[in-house]
């Protein structure tokens, strides 16, 4: 029974793809917060959701390239996902407020 459902790894030590996807979607949660908090924006949640998407789009990019063997590979992929994941929710979160369909950020 060398096949558990609840292992990360397989025994080659490679991730499942799974894991890969969870850290794919780990990577928008805090553009899902911003659409839930954008009825009751108050002064402190910008500051708020800016710490919230630099933390977990570097969380995100190293857990998607913790696989990789190439430093240099590694490191560049993993500023490129930082950057992409900062950029697509910041663009998430201002085209939502922009069009009125998830509130306003602004009064």
């Amino acid at each position: 029974m060398s096949d558990e459902p609840n292992q990360t790894s397989s025994p080659d030590g490679k991730d499942k793809p799974l894991t890969k996807i969870i850290w794919l979607f780990c990577g928008f949660v805090p553009s899902v917060i911003a659409i839930a908090g954008l009825k009751i924006a108050g002064p402190g949640l910008i500051p708020f959701l800016l710490v919230l998407n630099l933390v977990s789009s570097m969380v995100s990019g190293l857990g998607l390239i913790r696989d990789i063997k190439n430093k240099y590979l590694a490191f560049f992929l993993g500023l490129f996902l930082v950057l992409f994941f900062l950029l697509v929710n910041a663009y998430i979160v201002v085209f939502l407020g922009c069009s009125g369909a998830g509130g306003r950020i602004a009064p």
